[in-house]
């Protein structure tokens, strides 16, 4: 059994990286909650007659992967240095990397 000398100590997060990671996750997320958005109103625009709704799904897979990622982002680098601030007050988080 390994013990805990061959654990490694994670004290401090990227702001930056953390931001960018979750940017790109909001990005991707934003992709395919738009794609699912367009084929639903795109289904309802032909159902009742109205292509507003299609319009609305299209500009959904534009819209919603920029939205995504700028809050991800955002939301991304609060939460690096919020948890760089609780990983310096109880000194960090072991990790057992291989």
């Amino acid at each position: 059994m390994e013990g805990i000398e061959d654990m490694a100590v994670l004290t401090k997060v990227g702001v930056m990286s953390m931001a960018k990671f979750m940017g790109a996750m909001g990005a991707i997320m934003g992709l395919i909650f738009g794609i699912i958005m367009a084929v639903f109103l795109s289904a309802v625009g032909t159902k009742s007659g109205l292509g507003f709704f299609g319009g609305l799904g299209v500009l959904g897979i534009l819209i919603l992967p920029i939205a995504y990622g700028i809050g991800m982002f955002v939301a991304g680098a609060i939460y690096a240095f919020i948890m760089n601030v609780i990983l310096g007050l109880v000194g960090g988080i072991e990790l057992e990397l291989k």
